[in-house]
């Protein structure tokens, strides 16, 4: 099953197991995830958060989008039944992560 749309993208087939560009770990793949440029969620809150985490480092209240590289930008992630790129969906996943480290 892919990791990353668990087969809910339509007519997607897996394809295998490979790694994450710029992370390491290996995950599954469907055939319209590789097609998207997609990657898990969790990578990208890697990506994003883990300076601030492993740092103690306070959290900016908007997203440093002038420090975070293009390619990752122009990534996607399968949320809401649908392919988001990362640029667009930044705010929502910034809020999150602010909204978790409020309650933790």
């Amino acid at each position: 099953m892919c990791d990353i749309c668990q087969n809910k993208s339509p007519d997607s087939r897996d394809v295998g197991v490979a790694a994450v560009p710029a992370a390491p770990v290996s995950i599954m793949w469907c055939q319209n995830c590789l097609q998207n440029n997609a990657v898990p969620l969790f990578v990208v809150e890697t990506w994003l958060f883990a300076e601030f985490e492993q740092h103690e480092i306070e959290m900016p209240s908007d997203p440093p989008t002038d420090m975070i590289a293009d390619w990752v930008l122009e990534m996607t992630v399968w949320r809401d039944d649908k392919y988001v790129k990362i640029k667009d969906d930044l705010p929502r996943i910034w809020n999150e992560e602010r909204e978790k480290l409020a309650t933790s």
